[in-house]
């Protein structure tokens, strides 16, 4: 991928956010994540200082134990330390405490709230309530590169947010190719060409997606009037997403009668969804894979917990690993407002296809 532009952007109004401070931020609260949990993970330096534990830990036996025995013990340490390795990482991911719950408006017309549950399973749940009456207001949907055969290059939500200046954004839509089987082996790395599931629309501009059904689509008008799989002839931007999990407050049809098994199991979850009145819109991300911190929702509750926030309209984005909802501190710098799973640890952010972000003023930063 080209490299992004990473200079600090302070979105306008910014400055208003003077009883935000840095502690206010999940990812930086003192006691909430274990360093190993606020980093990516770098594998190829893990197993290289693996490695050079095993190497050490040979010489060290061969010194202090008898030939016959050096072999052997060499042998025992080069089983034995990856499963030690492994059962701390596990015990450091059991032993991280729920954040606790949180109310902050981050700009005017922009509420975040964390909430920690405990039934019917553990979860945090971050959700961005959104005034869609607010004059400065705007949304920003990542346009495809059209390259390679595929309509995007990979990246994180972050890279996403910080190339276009962006104040917050969160994941998109399903897309394809996608696998992964070991930390290793996976598909998409950054810059890597995939393809979203449904259409998308940025600024006006239509991209010729190959569209995979079922999809359904958000549309936003430049006003920010925000509909669902009815496109207005003012149509600025549109992502795509599935299923439509409420319409007008009725259960979507989808989730009536036997449903996949990726809706009945826990996973991390992403949702966006409007209010009755249409002057709120709803983000919320769910994490989850996390034993111990948050194991994640059922597509129900993720339909009960975007009902209470006063949701009538909800569509189902992107989840699992993709999870991922960023955005601006009170010093300007981006911060996931999650924890995003990613290589089974908590901190890094996968690079998915497309972004849903939003900003204020008449400019962004480039």
């Amino acid at each position: 991928m080209e490299n992004l532009n990473r200079r600090r952007i302070v979105q306008p109004g910014l400055r208003r956010l003077g009883p935000c401070r840095i502690s206010c931020w999940p990812a930086l609260e003192p006691g909430r994540w274990l360093p190993v949990m606020a980093v990516e993970v770098s594998y190829p330096l893990l197993l290289v200082a693996l490695a050079t534990l095993l190497v050490l830990s040979a010489l060290w036996l061969r010194r202090r134990l008898p030939r016959t025995g050096a072999a052997l013990a060499a042998l025992l340490a080069a089983f034995l330390l990856p499963i030690v390795a492994a059962a701390l990482l596990r015990l450091a991911m059991l032993a991280r405490p729920q954040p606790e719950d949180l109310s902050l408006e981050l700009h005017p017309g922009l509420r975040y709230l964390r909430k920690s549950l405990q039934a019917p399973r553990r979860m945090v749940v971050h959700t961005l309530i959104i005034d869609l009456r607010q004059p400065d207001l705007h949304f920003a949907i990542s346009r495809p590169t059209l390259s390679a055969g595929s309509e995007y290059r990979a990246q994180t939500v972050q890279e996403y947010a910080e190339e276009r200046g962006l104040f917050a954004a969160m994941n998109g839509d399903f897309f394809l190719p996608w696998h992964y089987r070991r930390p290793w082996d996976y598909y998409p790395h950054r810059g890597e060409p995939v393809s979203p599931n449904g259409p998308v629309l940025s600024e006006g501009i239509e991209y010729p997606i190959r569209v995979r059904p079922p999809v359904s689509t958000a549309y936003f008008t430049r006003e920010n009037r925000i509909s669902f799989d009815r496109r207005p002839i003012a149509a600025w931007n549109a992502i795509s997403g599935q299923p439509l999990l409420l319409k007008d407050g009725q259960l979507s049809v989808h989730l009536q009668g036997e449903s996949p098994v990726y809706y009945d199991r826990p996973h991390p979850r992403s949702a966006i969804g409007i209010d009755a009145s249409g002057a709120r819109m709803i983000w919320m991300v769910i994490d989850g894979r996390q034993p111990g911190y948050s194991m994640g929702a059922r597509i129900l509750d993720l339909v009960a917990l975007m009902r209470e926030q006063g949701a009538v309209t909800v569509m189902n984005l992107d989840g699992g690993g993709s999870s991922t909802l960023v955005a601006r501190n009170a010093t300007g710098e981006l911060q996931a407002l999650n924890a995003p799973i990613h290589h089974n640890l908590p901190g890094p952010q996968r690079p998915v296809a497309n972004a849903l972000g939003l900003y204020f003023g008449s400019e962004r930063g480039r």
